[in-house]
């Protein structure tokens, strides 16, 4: 795959583990990614530069160039989704919404797990019920359009 875009702080051996778990798929949609990025779910920039983990396998996502294009447009969104995570936080304990439900990257696994309870869930995300949503009007859009 060597039109995947990849970011020093995984190696190769961690891509290879990131392609064999998701199976070539895009992490969102499902789809065979044949160009992507190998997403950071904490990015070096906010916390994850000095911890190693930053490089470990539950810590990388493959994503389509739109889908990656979706994240880095709608952070709060994929911040509910697991797909950013914030300084300090452990990539293995924090599930993502993949495009086979939740799940929890732990190694070299993808585990079927429940949904997070300290997180929003998409679905409160756009109803308006959740913490923090009081204007949701531009997330309804967005969710409108044909996205992850």
């Amino acid at each position: 795959m060597a039109s995947v875009t990849t970011v020093q702080a995984f190696t190769d051996e961690v891509r290879t583990i990131i392609l064999k778990r998701q199976r070539g798929r895009c992490v969102l949609d499902g789809l065979i990614a044949t160009t992507g990025h190998f997403h950071h779910r904490r990015p070096r920039r906010m916390g994850g530069g000095r911890d190693v983990r930053v490089g470990f396998p539950a810590n990388g996502v493959l994503l389509h160039t739109k889908c990656h294009d979706w994240v880095e447009k709608h952070r709060f969104a994929a911040i509910c989704k697991g797909l950013i995570l914030y300084a300090g936080e452990d990539p293995e304990k924090i599930p993502i919404l993949t495009w086979e439900g939740w799940r929890l990257l732990v190694g070299d696994e993808s585990l079927p797990c429940e949904p997070p309870d300290e997180y929003l869930s998409p679905r409160k995300l756009i109803d308006g019920t959740g913490p923090g949503s009081t204007d949701v009007s531009g997330l309804r859009a967005q969710r409108s359009e044909p996205s992850p």
